[in-house]
């Protein structure tokens, strides 16, 4: 395989895992805002089609995964330098 092709598809790898975690975190925040509009009185029709969004876009996204992904991303970063 030439250069640039290992390239392309390192890039394209790379944009995917960038798709996958923004993804994630576009999830929660919509996961907080239905919690939020929901004390704030917000009616029930509404909260519906909102939960119905959320689970449309969270079809297939295991949070489990990237949760402990980020948990030993984050383990190696804080370990003190020597």
């Amino acid at each position: 395989m030439s250069n640039r092709s290992v390239e392309t598809l390192w890039l394209l790898a790379r944009l995917a895992a960038e798709n996958r975690q923004q993804r994630f975190y576009t999830l929660r925040f919509m996961w907080t805002a239905i919690a939020s509009f929901e004390k704030l009185g917000l009616p029930a029709d509404a909260l519906d089609e909102l939960r119905g969004i959320y689970t449309g876009m969270a079809d297939g996204v295991l949070f489990k995964d990237f949760i402990n992904q980020k948990k030993e991303v984050g383990s190696e970063d804080t370990q003190p330098q020597s």
